[in-house]
């Protein structure tokens, strides 16, 4: 789990980062085709979550509800994630509307309570590992199989 929340909070900032160096036609669409594979694995990530782990997590552990304040935190950046899409949905349909300083400003908005969010993920999870009625390795396999199954084998 650290390791996609690494990987989320990478490419959020790679976003954050080039987003204002981005200035041709062609350069600013495969930007755009970045961005939103970002967001698409953000979204997969979090319905998986939301839709296999955690509720065979809080079924699991010993401590029930568990799990209410992570679906509390998703809800948090969900309207700025959103209104990314909306914006990278504009730009794809009209490059010269394009303005790096507009990606910038939505993702410092939503960021920090994602990057917040995907750190205290971790530390909760680090804190259930001495629940001895979760079966770790029965979660791991079924995310694993949940992730295969639904993962977009198409390019944009």
């Amino acid at each position: 789990m650290a390791l996609i929340h690494n990987i989320l909070i990478r490419g959020l900032n790679c976003i954050i980062l080039q987003a204002t160096n981005v200035q041709k036609s062609d350069d600013i669409l495969d930007f755009m085709a970045f961005c939103d594979a970002w967001s698409y694995i953000l979204h997969s990530h979090h319905k998986t979550e939301e839709t296999v782990y955690f509720p065979l997590l809080e079924e699991q552990s010993t401590q029930k509800g568990v799990m209410a304040r992570n679906h509390a935190e998703h809800e948090t950046f969900l309207p700025g994630l959103l209104a990314l899409d909306k914006y990278l949905h504009t730009v794809r349909g009209d490059a010269k509307s394009y303005d790096g300083s507009k990606i910038v400003k939505i993702t410092e908005d939503f960021g920090p309570a994602l990057e917040k969010h995907l750190q205290n993920e971790i530390v909760l999870l680090e804190s259930l590992a001495k629940d001895e009625k979760i079966d770790w390795d029965l979660l791991g396999k079924t995310m694993a199989a949940h992730s295969k199954k639904v993962a977009d084998r198409v390019s944009a």
